[in-house]
């Protein structure tokens, strides 16, 4: 029996982008190449990629939430010091925190 690929999402909404999927692959990656969010998630409630790649093409202004495994915070520090406009939270999360978060309008 094969041993099975990490998959990898990538979202592309439209075109002109650099083509990554061999870089992917050459990484070691199964690849699936969606067009569209609604794709994206009918795909997603079949599958779980161990990684999405995403171009935020239509509103650079949208607020993304990060879930994460509180024993993998190290690997999340490293993301927030390359990025800072997400918001992360640890699992379990809690209801109330995500309601809050949601209710107020803007990533930290």
């Amino acid at each position: 029996m094969p041993e099975s690929k990490p998959l990898l999402l990538s979202i592309y909404e439209l075109g002109g982008y650099p083509n990554f999927v061999p870089l992917y692959q050459k990484l070691g990656f199964e690849v699936e190449v969606l067009t569209s969010g609604r794709k994206a998630v009918a795909f997603l409630k079949k599958r779980a990629p161990e990684v999405v790649v995403a171009v935020l093409q239509r509103n650079p202004q949208i607020r993304v939430v990060v879930f994460y495994e509180r024993e993998l915070e190290e690997k999340l520090d490293l993301l927030r010091g390359r990025f800072s406009n997400f918001t992360a939270m640890g699992l379990p999360v809690e209801p109330e925190a995500l309601e809050k978060l949601l209710q107020s309008g803007s990533s930290s």
